[in-house]
């Protein structure tokens, strides 16, 4: 699919670089075997640092090129589809649900001794009871708006970028799409804005990046002569609204795991659920991930999510 979308983009003269090169695919083990981006310059960004606006705005315009081709392919191919179902919070990725659940139960646990926030420690254990069911719809694709093939893990760890001799970001491209499916471009947004983004870039430049988002999309989509109609700025904000569960699950579940360093939590689960509660309960208690959850769960009340 990788192929396809570059294909698509250089119909209008578009030869940006979303992915490295594959060199190699191997099916009886199916592994893919990419070029080796390190001596050409690309390097991963600290993510317990996260990102600045300038690389964010970079990983966005790669992204609504990826999104933007993959609205053409589906153009072409109606049952694209049918081969990119699924997601992250899927009922086939069931396992994956538990380990998130395990994260919400310490959570809840935390912030219910924290002044002030124990309403919030009740509206959590409501939306315990239907967490995976919510997350399985959020995944689902839109049936009112646009939907593309998304990278599915939008993350600082997913994104190389290459800088110049000013240490300044002039490239980007985008790895690990084992969780892509088809479902609606502000499942990738909000999943890289509440999991990516510096904590006060977070707070203050969201509305900024989807208008930065929006235009890209727009520019690239409307190059093509097959497409009829782009979604509006106004259609962009409401497939957000839409999707804002993955909000909540990305926000308060996943980014904490991802912003501090592996001595308090390593990115890679434990398979004892016991031993994974145990550490996820001091990851609630650092500084850092206290200070995002103190304000998302406020920002999370007036969106409607906590409903």
């Amino acid at each position: 699919m990788r192929g396809e979308i570059i294909k698509t983009l250089s119909i209008i003269g578009d030869n940006s670089h979303l992915f490295p090169v594959a060199i190699a695919c191997d099916h009886e083990r199916e592994a893919i075997i990419f070029q080796d981006l390190v001596p050409r310059g690309y390097r991963i960004v600290d993510r317990t640092t996260r990102l600045d606006l300038p690389h964010a705005e970079m990983v966005l315009s790669k992204l609504a090129r990826m999104h933007a081709a993959s609205v053409v392919l589906g153009q072409s191919d109606p049952d694209i589809a049918d081969n990119f179902s699924g997601g992250l919070l899927s009922q086939s990725n069931s396992g994956i649900s538990r380990i998130f659940l395990t994260n919400l139960d310490a959570l809840i646990e935390e912030i219910d001794k924290w002044d002030k926030f124990e309403k919030y420690a009740l509206k959590l254990k409501k939306i315990r009871k239907d967490f995976s069911q919510r997350g399985i719809d959020a995944y689902k694709p839109s049936e009112r708006f646009m939907n593309v093939l998304i990278h599915g893990d939008l993350w600082t760890n997913n994104v190389l970028f290459k800088y110049n001799s000013k240490n300044e970001p002039i490239d980007v491209l985008l790895v690990d799409l084992q969780f892509s499916c088809w479902t609606s471009p502000a499942v990738d947004l909000l999943y890289f804005f509440h999991t990516s983004l510096q904590e006060d870039i977070r707070q203050t430049k969201i509305d900024h990046l989807v208008y930065f988002y929006h235009t890209e999309l727009f520019q690239i989509l409307s190059k093509f002569a097959t497409i009829q109609s782009v979604p509006s700025l106004a259609e962009l904000q409401n497939m957000l609204q839409e999707k804002r569960f993955i909000s909540f699950f990305t926000g308060l579940l996943v980014q904490p795991t991802m912003i501090v360093d592996d001595r308090i939590m390593p990115m890679k689960p434990s398979r004892d659920i016991e031993h994974h509660r145990e550490k996820v309960s001091t990851l609630y208690r650092q500084p850092k991930v206290q200070r995002a959850i103190k304000y998302l769960l406020p920002y999370l009340e007036k969106q409607g999510i906590l409903e």
